[in-house]
């Protein structure tokens, strides 16, 4: 995992103790943290009602909003700190800005991971308990441009893709 922790499992014990000023102000962090707790998430939904990975997503940035509010946080849609006046909440109807998440399936067809590709030009990888974030230029035709070589060059490490099915 590119950031500041090492595993999914070490962003996971961070946001249990509660994030500090340096996770809730820091866009990269607060990511990190929100992507492998939408993991978890997905991964700890087996006995409960089927949950899609665009909703663990929502649910983990609800939980950062909440967790950050004490002391402001970072707007992920804008990826800028957001300063709070006392008193004052951050907004709970921003949706993440999710465009397409798709199931990374194995040789067998088996689920083994996530993608999720965002408007911001984000696209992250959920994968064997570390997820990885990278950012392109954030347009339609460069994102198509990009799931088009990810479509190719899976399958030669026994990978493919396929879109989420939502409920």
């Amino acid at each position: 995992m590119a950031g500041l922790y090492s595993s999914c499992a070490d962003a996971l014990q961070a946001l249990a103790r509660g994030p500090g000023d340096f996770a809730c102000h820091d866009y990269d962090t607060v990511r990190e943290v929100v992507m492998c707790d939408a993991w978890h998430r997905l991964e700890s939904s087996g006995g409960g009602a089927p949950m899609t990975f665009s909703e663990a997503i929502r649910d983990a940035w609800q939980q950062m909003r909440q967790a950050c509010a004490p002391v402001g946080g970072v707007d992920h849609e804008l990826n800028t700190p957001v300063e709070l006046a006392e008193g004052q909440n951050i907004p709970q109807n921003i949706p993440p800005a999710v465009d397409q998440t798709f199931d990374i399936l194995n040789a067998q067809s088996q689920p083994v991971g996530k993608l999720v590709v965002e408007a911001t030009g984000s696209m992250t990888t959920c994968i064997d308990g570390s997820c990885h974030t990278d950012f392109t230029e954030p347009s339609a035709a460069n994102r198509e441009a990009i799931l088009a070589a990810i479509r190719d060059i899976y399958p030669t490490v026994g990978y493919h893709i396929t879109p989420e099915v939502t409920r």
